[in-house]
């Protein structure tokens, strides 16, 4: 089985790097806490009772934060069913889940901020659809780059000493998604450009995603990477359908679709960085398809067990929506 995994992701810095910088930021993070702490807690104040009333929070509730009131959620059968596995998980969970067929939605911190790993690679595919349609890059174009000095350029240690990659755009792009290649995933971003890449997530609503910076990984939330794959799926985008198709050809299937019955067909992108593991996309079930979002963060050393979980979790889904929708049908 493939997995998401390697030595080198996108704004992946070496972390012994930053212990300088982490140290001083520790040393100046308690000397605010200090600060803090003596404000809260002086005699009389009214901070203290605040914060404790409002400790209490619910993780594991399904939370309908996009019109709760138009959008019914799934059956509490369902609900329970997430729950359950959530609960018992050693991971922190974000899920998007929205049955297109029946108009059905669940939402778990789906405002949640996470590190986006290689789901970023959906955002750079899709700017370069863009660049393609108005003609500013050809598919045959071919990209040519010293690897060093590509991997400098966003501030990343190279695999490959004194090598060079020569690849066409649809090669690149191609090996991108369905095999989360890294290189070509740098090569194909500076081509569209970073500031194009920002603009396409300001211009669809992605407002909680960022690129990142040179000490930070892109981020983005469930919503958001929802967000993108509900417009994939309505034809919105530019080149959707061909961005569809390049996702049901991917081959690191060890999530989403690992349990799944043989020959199910789901257009989705995982994502794999130091202690976050996600995956996303569109199951195209025989009775009619549905979207879900999973993203997580838990210790590095979990991950294998993570993934294992959210497979089991995805059959779960997929399992209750057949015999959810084989029984509305029979009535």
């Amino acid at each position: 089985m493939k997995y998401d995994y390697g030595q080198s992701f996108y704004y992946a810095k070496h972390r012994k790097s930053k212990r300088k910088k982490l140290i001083l930021g520790i040393i100046g993070a308690c000397l605010i806490c200090v600060v803090i702490f003596s404000i809260i807690f002086m005699p009389g104040s009214r901070v203290e009772d605040e914060l404790i009333s409002g400790a209490i929070t619910d993780t594991i509730t399904p939370m309908n934060s996009q019109n709760p009131t138009k959008t019914p959620i799934f059956d509490q059968e369902l609900i329970q069913i997430i729950n359950d596995e959530v609960g018992k998980s050693k991971a922190e969970y974000g899920i998007v889940l929205t049955d297109f067929e029946n108009k059905k939605s669940y939402r778990l911190n789906a405002d949640q901020t996470f590190t986006a790993a290689s789901l970023y690679k959906l955002w750079v595919m899709a700017t370069l659809m863009e660049q393609i349609d108005t003609k500013k890059i050809s598919k045959k174009t071919i990209l040519e780059s010293d690897i060093d000095s590509l991997y400098e350029r966003f501030n990343i240690a190279s695999p490959s000493a004194n090598a060079k990659i020569t690849i066409s755009v649809v090669n690149a792009l191609e090996q991108m998604i369905t095999v989360s290649d890294n290189t070509t995933a740098l090569l194909l971003s500076s081509r569209v450009g970073m500031a194009n890449i920002k603009t396409f997530l300001e211009k669809n609503n992605m407002t909680n995603s960022t690129l990142g910076t040179v000490d930070s990984e892109p981020s983005t939330t469930p919503n958001d990477i929802a967000r993108f794959f509900k417009l994939l799926y309505d034809k919105k985008l530019t080149g959707s359908s061909e961005m569809l198709d390049i996702l049901k050809r991917q081959k690191l299937n060890g999530k989403i679709p690992k349990y799944f019955p043989e020959g199910t067909i789901v257009a989705h992108k995982t994502g794999e960085l130091f202690e976050f593991s996600h995956d996303a996309g569109i199951v195209y079930h025989p009775n009619g398809d549905y979207m879900i979002v999973i993203m997580t963060k838990s210790k590095e050393s979990m991950r294998q067990e993570i993934d294992d979980e959210i497979a089991n979790l995805s059959e779960k889904i997929y399992n209750y929506i057949s015999e959810d929708r084989t029984n509305n049908s029979s009535i």
